[in-house]
């Protein structure tokens, strides 16, 4: 076989994806998914414990409704990056046909810059919401416990996401694909 017509190995930069923003993007997905997984178990046996009281006992447990409550808050607001990473979330299908499908690498980069800005502006007015709680010294009427801190997990879930939006932009081959075999 001649030199011409050996096939060459093609390497399409479509599909790569450099090893360190695989390593950070994989670290995100775990952290996130562990405070997913964390705030809902701990917020199922807060329920589960009160429950427990009030039929067993007669009385139920100080502070374990409104510890639920605080976890389930955190599962959901870090739900929404956690999604990100799966394609999971609902989007507007009707422009879809509207530009040629030549264009789709095309419209899902810009897509994902767009993303990107809102999550960044998202977490950034996060920040400012929960300063000002800070700064005014906001408590929980029941616990001993500083909402900012609750709050903070808006920061980390936008900016979460707006990170890998961001590296769907540099690395399409990180972003999900939908049940559609379509690239969110």
């Amino acid at each position: 076989m001649e030199k011409s017509e050996q096939k060459q190995p093609r390497f399409d930069r479509q599909d790569y994806v450099p090893p360190a923003m695989r390593f950070i993007y994989n670290i995100i997905v775990k952290a996130e998914t562990f405070i997913c997984y964390v705030s809902f178990l701990a917020g199922t046996i807060a329920l589960v414990v009160d429950i427990f009281g009030r039929e067993v006992l007669g009385q139920g447990v100080f502070g374990a409704q409104r510890v639920a409550v605080y976890c389930m808050a955190v599962a959901g607001i870090m739900g929404f990056s956690y999604v990100v990473s799966h394609g999971g979330h609902l989007r507007p299908t009707i422009l879809d046909n509207l530009v040629p499908q030549k264009y789709n690498a095309l419209t899902a980069r810009i897509a994902d810059v767009i993303s990107c800005l809102l999550c960044f502006f998202l977490a950034y007015a996060s920040y400012l919401f929960i300063y000002s709680t800070y700064t005014i010294g906001e408590q929980d009427m029941t616990l001993p416990l500083y909402i900012w801190k609750i709050q903070s997990v808006l920061v980390f879930a936008f900016g979460f996401a707006g990170i890998k939006f961001l590296m769907f932009v540099f690395a399409p081959a990180l972003r999900p694909v939908s049940d559609e075999g379509v690239d969110i």
